[in-house]
């Protein structure tokens, strides 16, 4: 199979996806990378012949793949979409992979939602993302299920992601400094008065954290209901409060199960409306699953409270009391040799969304450190727990089988072991290769032949 991928200029995105391609060569298929960075700079500088020159690129786009026999594209988020001219069918904009029927994957490290900022929520409900060629690739089944029930986007596989063997690989010449070590992002709040006092504690109480955060967030809910029109405010009002008394429940519940029972309850109508108007579905889903956003930063500063603990990347933790050693943002291929330098790997989420695993617990396993990771949906499908991985379902819980690990460090080097074989054999990116080309040409249907 020979595939295309278009690769946009950045930093770990590109990264990324240029390991995507790697694993894709190593799984037998044959890789040709299309540079988006020179278009963007012909288009930009087009200045009123930009339309002409999309069209004149476009077309000769188009020739090459049908010269060189290009099977498939992939690419990150939407960038190929808006490299390419479109066309119209019956008053519709068409995409160019519609256009010449051309099967196109478009992969999202970071869902719909909230990439780009949120700018990508212009393009929900586009018949350009709803086409027999144009299919999407995210980390999750819920996302997944968001993005094809109420946000528009046509066949979607939620699939956890690979890594690169290559890049994650244990450095054994590098000592073990650190009990644990944690790769941090952006997008950590400051504490409040109540959590830096459970911090104290070797097991907080998250239901009363929950709670509060629940508080903080419900005179918003309220402003966001009052955004739909004036007779359905005091449906919309009912429905967001009862979806926030359903989210102080256990974590990790699809939100569309939510809503679903709450819509076979009395809020059908409501249900109705909330899923007509997407942008908003997505403002009201981040607000409720932001009552959980504390948990990244309050776990890791509560364990280097305790344990020795090393973090790197391009966040900050300066106003949470943390004591790790921070080893600032580090370069993509340089973060396998910060895993190597700590007996366990920590993965906290911010809970974004409520299943599947991000791309860290592969990294982490791939590069020698035993992980310790956020209990979530999917965890135990990717790993076996207490053999192959440790989860916890609260910063308690991650204290306490932190130093469990930390005390019997042989233990702790016996499940890095297994975790790492274990990915080597089911989460990189040659291993995914074929299901996700089967995907994007055959669709789903095939898929569920298959298995």
């Amino acid at each position: 199979m020979r595939v295309l991928f278009f690769t946009h200029p950045g930093t770990n995105s590109r990264d990324i996806l240029l390991d995507m391609a790697l694993g894709f060569e190593k799984a037998g298929h044959e890789v040709i990378q299309w540079e988006l960075e020179p278009w963007a700079n012909l288009f930009k500088s087009a200045g009123p012949a930009q339309k002409q020159v999309v069209a004149q690129a476009t077309a000769m786009f188009s020739r090459f793949i049908e010269a060189n026999r290009i099977d498939l594209s992939i690419g990150m988020w939407a960038n190929a979409l808006g490299s390419l001219a479109h066309g119209f069918r019956d008053g519709q904009p068409v995409s160019f992979f519609e256009l010449t029927g051309h099967p196109h994957l478009m992969f999202w490290l970071d869902a719909p939602h909230w990439a780009g900022g949120g700018s990508m929520q212009e393009l929900f409900g586009s018949p350009l993302l709803r086409t027999e060629r144009i299919r999407h690739y995210v980390n999750n089944a819920g996302i997944a299920r968001e993005m094809m029930e109420v946000l528009g986007f046509g066949a979607t596989i939620g699939r956890r992601y690979g890594i690169n063997e290559d890049v994650f690989r244990p450095y054994p010449e590098q000592a073990r400094k650190y009990d644990i070590v944690f790769g941090l992002g952006p997008g950590d709040g400051k504490p409040s008065e109540l959590m830096l006092r459970e911090l104290e504690s070797d097991d907080p109480d998250v239901d009363a954290i929950r709670a509060e955060r629940a508080d903080s967030v419900r005179p918003k809910l309220v402003d966001c209901a009052q955004s739909f029109a004036g007779e359905h405010v005091g449906a919309m009002i009912e429905l967001f409060l009862a979806l926030l008394d359903r989210r102080l429940g256990p974590p990790g519940r699809p939100m569309l199960d939510d809503l679903a029972a709450l819509e076979s309850s009395g809020h059908a109508e409501a249900g109705r409306v909330l899923r007509a108007n997407p942008k908003a579905l997505v403002r009201a889903f981040s607000l409720l699953r932001s009552i959980d956003a504390w948990r990244r930063a309050f776990t890791i500063t509560h364990l280097s409270q305790r344990l020795n603990c090393a973090v790197f990347g391009s966040a900050s933790l300066e106003h949470w009391p943390c004591r790790a050693t921070m080893l600032g943002d580090l370069q993509y291929q340089d973060m396998a040799r910060a895993y190597s330098s700590g007996l366990i790997g920590l993965n906290a989420m911010r809970w974004q969304d409520d299943i599947g695993l991000n791309l860290k617990p592969y990294e982490i396993t791939a590069s020698g450190a035993c992980l310790l990771c956020d209990g979530r949906v999917g965890f135990e499908e990717a790993f076996e727990p207490g053999v192959e991985a440790e989860c916890f379902q609260s910063p308690g819980e991650a204290l306490q089988k932190a130093r469990s690990l930390v005390g019997d460090p042989d233990r702790a080097r016996q499940m890095a072991d297994a975790g790492r074989a274990r990915t080597l054999r089911d989460h990189t990116w040659s291993a995914a290769a074929d299901e996700l080309i089967e995907f994007a040409i055959n669709g789903p249907r095939r898929l569920r032949q298959a298995a």
